[in-house]
């Protein structure tokens, strides 16, 4: 895959933001994570469907590149409109759709209305699950106990955002969870 100027341009922006932050995944830089998220989206790519407004191809480059973005708004500091400047207005609505809100515990950040706007963000979908698989791959791996966590949110998680065109994505999920 040839990697186009608005997935470039999204990589270095969000692997800077990352990098300025000291940010970390376990042992590796932020990157790795982003990059791992990256690997799934092209996997699972050909699954990314047009919009009535947004072409197939269109999409896909938003996508892929809101696969590099999604943590930016949340973890960085950046706002909205500094990941529109950095890319574009689209890829900003994904990573927007993708921060979750305040709250004292994870059940409080993953509430109704943050579920809602993943579902309603083209694009957005597909990167929460891109980025649920890279964790649980990642998480399976080192042995986190995160992977706990992740086969306890499994069947909720499924219930708000599985559908029948990411099948074998919520597929691959299965497999990474189970026992």
């Amino acid at each position: 895959m040839t990697t186009s100027n608005l997935i470039a341009k999204a990589r270095q922006y969000a692997i800077t933001c990352h990098e300025a932050r000291n940010q970390r995944y376990g042992e590796h830089p932020y990157s790795y994570h982003l990059g791992q998220v990256m690997d799934v989206g092209i996997l699972f790519q050909h699954l990314i469907l047009p919009t009535e407004h947004i072409p197939a191809d269109a999409l896909r480059e938003i996508v892929l590149a809101g696969c590099w973005v999604h943590d930016v708004i949340e973890d960085t500091g950046e706002s909205y409109n500094d990941v529109v400047r950095a890319t574009s207005i689209d890829v900003a609505e994904i990573a927007y759709a993708l921060t979750t809100p305040k709250g004292r515990t994870r059940t409080d950040r993953h509430c109704s209305a943050y579920y809602e706007e993943i579902r309603r963000t083209p694009g957005a979908l597909f990167v929460k699950v891109c980025d649920r698989i890279a964790n649980c791959t990642y998480s399976k791996s080192t042995q986190s106990n995160m992977l706990g966590v992740y086969r306890e949110e499994a069947e909720a998680f499924r219930s708000v955002l599985g559908r029948l065109e990411y099948r074998p994505m919520f597929l691959e999920l299965d497999r990474l969870l189970a026992t």
